[in-house]
């Protein structure tokens, strides 16, 4: 069976406008992001300039608040590498501090995936 030239081009194509697409649409969600950030330190810095931190702010569709969010540390290899030091001087194991093999052995097992991708390289 050959290769249908017209549906192959239109397989190209329609590829490469939804690249685009993806890429205009992640640059517009990074700015949205960055100016709602800008707003929402505006706000709140306004909210704690007239001690009025504890406000219920009515809008479309919900309200607003001031609440506290937790967010986890990511375990990067550094990071885990400094928790195993500490985990060791902590249980007085200092002696027998083993972060280094330990994180040899994490990064010989750590494992990966492969796929096969299109990738666009730009002139």
């Amino acid at each position: 069976m050959a290769l249908d030239r017209n549906q192959f081009g239109d397989l190209v194509r329609n590829w490469v406008h939804y690249d685009n697409l993806s890429q205009n649409l992640n640059r517009q969600i990074q700015n949205a992001r960055k100016v709602k950030e800008e707003f929402e330190v505006k706000i709140m810095n306004s909210l704690k300039d007239y001690k009025m931190e504890n406000a219920i702010i009515q809008v479309a569709g919900g309200k607003l608040s001031i609440a506290e969010e937790k967010h986890t540390n990511p375990l990067t290899n550094s990071r885990i590498e400094e928790l195993l030091h500490e985990y060791y001087e902590r249980t007085g194991r200092k002696a027998a501090d083993e972060t280094a093999e330990i994180m040899k052995f994490l990064k010989a097992e750590r494992g990966s995936t492969t796929s096969k991708k299109l990738k666009k390289q730009t002139a």
